[in-house]
């Protein structure tokens, strides 16, 4: 219970306090410093170190608050840092500093309608200090910058009329000197993101002369290979009509040496019949010769001695005879078997010939095929952008492209405050 009142005690404290940051007690602020110090840098576990410094406080302080959220922003956790500069601007409603964070991270993370709201908080917020106070410039410089964007590239769902409410609203009590400083900060936005749309604009149109530029020397490239191609095709029925023509002429003659030996060999065949006869009755005759001189009862005069050797002299002679007729038939038939093969042989290349000019003809074919297919994409318009005009696209809605939050200035002035108050 002791606790819980020493809380609201606090917090009345902060909330009364009209400081811009309240004071805070010495531990805070010392923690504040680390926060802004050893924790400060995107290194190591400073995160985790910063959120348990900032748990430790009994009751943060404006300061401590301050200190978590700049140190959140320097670590780009800019959900966190708005969570906290939403508590910090309702602790501390005229605090210039807080409601210039709570600002720009709203219209970063496009909350643009809130941060129009708070524009307005902040703009009321500024009216304590003189027209030459360096520190109002300075907050309608960032009014005029956040303005700028959410009129410009930030200006989607944005509500138009809190616009015009938040435009009058910040203009209203201003010097004509003030009024030019919030219309040449909201300006300098304004014209940023006009040169980047330039940019983008002029990126995308170098990329599209350049790829048209390419596309149609590759087109002409592709265009000259098809008419080779074309040409090569139309030149295969005339290499398959002088391959056919070829084939015939010495399938002809290899025909023409195979007929004259066939020939002969039915020659040799007809030779050779009437002598294997003639040997065949022959042979008989011997046979029934050597019968009577197997008989006891009439043994063989010498005429019949002599006229059996002549038979089988005869038999002998035609038995030679047609051994080299048979010879002779064998070799003309392997002539004409080695003519046959030849021929085979000299069909089947002509057919892997034809087979070859055919699969050369579709093969041009497809290429001219693939050819047309290329110069009508090469003729459609670039889909693509280039890596410049998407870069600039990814930049162009973003509020830091435009406007860095000055993260060191307001850290180093949170130092100094802390620093003096020891």
């Amino acid at each position: 219970m002791l606790v819980s009142c020493c809380r609201i005690w606090a917090v009345a404290l902060i909330v009364w306090s009209p400081l811009a940051v309240a004071t805070g007690e010495p531990q805070d602020r010392q923690l504040a410093e680390q926060v802004l110090s050893e924790y400060w840098h995107r290194e190591g576990d400073n995160n985790e170190l910063a959120a348990a410094a900032y748990e430790q406080a009994t009751v943060p302080s404006v300061e401590m608050r301050m200190a978590f959220i700049l140190q959140r922003m320097n670590h780009f956790r800019y959900r966190e840092a708005l969570s906290a500069a939403r508590e910090v601007a309702q602790l501390a409603p005229n605090s210039l500093e807080a409601l210039a964070v709570l600002c720009w991270l709203e219209t970063l993370l496009e909350l643009n309608n809130e941060a129009l709201v708070d524009l307005q908080r902040l703009r009321r917020a500024m009216d304590g200090l003189d027209p030459a106070d360096p520190q109002r410039q300075f907050y309608l410089r960032h009014s005029g910058r956040l303005l700028g964007f959410i009129e410009g590239p930030g200006n989607r769902q944005v509500n138009r009329e809190t616009l015009l409410q938040t435009e009058a609203a910040l203009q209203q009590g201003l010097t004509p000197e003030e009024n030019k400083l919030l219309a040449d900060a909201r300006q300098e936005i304004i014209d940023q993101f006009n040169q980047l749309q330039a940019n983008q604009d002029q990126a995308r149109h170098d990329f599209l002369a350049e790829a048209q530029k390419k596309a149609a020397a590759e087109i002409a490239a592709i265009q000259a290979n098809n008419q080779n191609l074309k040409q090569a095709r139309d030149q295969i029925p005339a290499r398959i009509q002088a391959s056919t023509n070829a084939y015939q002429q010495r399938s002809a003659a290899l025909r023409d040496q195979i007929q004259p030996l066939e020939s002969q060999v039915r020659i040799v065949q007809n030779q050779i019949f009437p002598l294997q006869t003639q040997w065949q009755s022959l042979v008989i005759q011997i046979d029934l010769w050597d019968r009577r001189f197997s008989n006891p009862d009439r043994p063989p005069t010498y005429w019949d001695q002599v006229f059996r050797n002549q038979l089988a002299m005869e038999t002998l002679q035609i038995d030679t005879t047609i051994a080299g007729l048979q010879n002779q038939m064998w070799s003309l038939t392997a002539q004409v078997a080695q003519l046959n093969r030849d021929l085979f042989q000299l069909n089947q290349q002509h057919q892997a010939e034809l087979q070859s000019l055919n699969g050369e003809s579709q093969n041009l074919a497809r290429q001219m095929e693939r050819n047309s297919l290329r110069i009508q994409k090469l003729m459609a318009a670039p889909a693509r952008v280039t890596g410049e005009a998407m870069a600039i696209a990814n930049r162009i809605n973003k509020l830091k492209t435009y406007y860095d939050f000055p993260l060191e200035l307001f850290r180093g002035d949170l130092l100094k405050k802390l620093q003096a108050k020891r």
